[in-house]
C-alpha cells in the first residue's frame, strides 16, 4: 500500500502565522458555466478592471474584452471568476456575458444563484493587513523522498509583490532529496492577496514553512 502525502504550509509574517487550507472540493453536480467578458459597450482592446474580493476592491489584474471566464458564484453586483491557470478574482456582473457574440446578462434565469450582497466589515479610513493567500497548490512529494521516508520541513523566504505574486524565492532550510526543488516550484504557483498599508498594496517580505509527512 503506498504512503499517504500530508502537506502543511505556514505563513509567517512577523509574530503572526497564517495556516493555509487544502483546496476547497470541487462542487458535485453539473460544471459552472462559463462567461465572457463583455465586447458590446467597449473597443476590443479595453480591459475590464478585476479584483482580489468583492469587499476591499484591491486591484487584480484585468480582462480583456472577449476572455472566457468560469462564473463560479454571485454576490450582489459581482460575480467571481476563474480563469485558466489563474486563481479566481471578482468583476461587475455587467461586464460579463453569457455569450460571446452578445450581450446577455448572468441575472436569475442564467442558473447562478445570487447569494446576496457581500457582508463586508466596516473599514477604518486607514486599513493596513498582511497578505492573504488565495490559491497555493501543493508540491508533489517526491518518488525518491517517499521510498526512503524522507520528511520534515523545507522553509523558504519570499517576497509578495503588489499584484500578489511571490519572487526572489529562496530556499532557507533545505531538506534534500527532491523536496527543496518541489516546495519552490509550488510556491512560484501560490498567490495572495497583497499586503495593505493606509489601503494601498505594498510589498512584503515573508517565509513559507512547508512540512512534508508520510503516512
Amino acid at each position: 500500500m503506498r504512503s499517504w502525502v500530508w502537506l502543511v504550509a505556514v505563513l509567517v509574517f512577523g509574530p503572526a502565522t497564517w495556516a493555509v487550507n487544502d483546496h476547497a472540493p470541487a462542487t458535485a453536480g453539473e460544471s459552472p458555466p462559463v462567461g465572457y467578458v463583455d465586447c458590446s459597450n467597449r473597443d476590443r482592446g479595453d480591459v475590464a478592471p478585476t479584483y482580489y474580493d468583492d469587499c476591499e476592491r484591491v486591484p487584480f489584474a484585468g480582462l480583456a474584452c472577449g476572455r472566457s471566464v468560469t462564473v463560479l458564484e454571485r454576490r450582489g453586483p459581482w460575480l467571481k471568476v476563474g480563469v485558466a491557470n489563474e486563481s479566481p478574482r471578482y468583476i461587475n456582473a455587467q461586464l460579463v456575458s453569457q455569450r460571446p457574440d452578445k450581450s446577455v446578462p448572468f441575472d436569475a434565469d442564467s442558473g447562478v444563484a445570487d447569494l446576496g450582497p457581500p457582508n463586508c466589515p466596516v473599514q477604518s479610513e486607514h486599513r493596513n493587513r498582511a497578505p492573504r493567500p488565495i490559491y497555493t497548490p501543493d508540491p508533489v512529494y517526491p518518488e525518491e523522498a517517499r521510498k526512503k521516508k524522507i520528511h520534515g520541513t523545507v522553509v523558504l523566504s519570499l517576497t509578495i509583490g503588489t499584484d500578489g505574486r511571490p519572487h526572489d524565492i529562496k530556499i532557507e532550510k533545505p531538506l534534500g532529496y527532491g523536496l527543496d526543488e518541489k516546495a519552490l516550484e509550488a510556491v512560484r504557483q501560490w498567490r495572495f492577496q497583497p499586503a495593505l498599508k493606509d489601503g494601498k498594496p505594498v510589498e512584503t517580505q515573508t517565509s513559507v514553512s512547508l512540512e512534508f509527512k508520510l503516512f
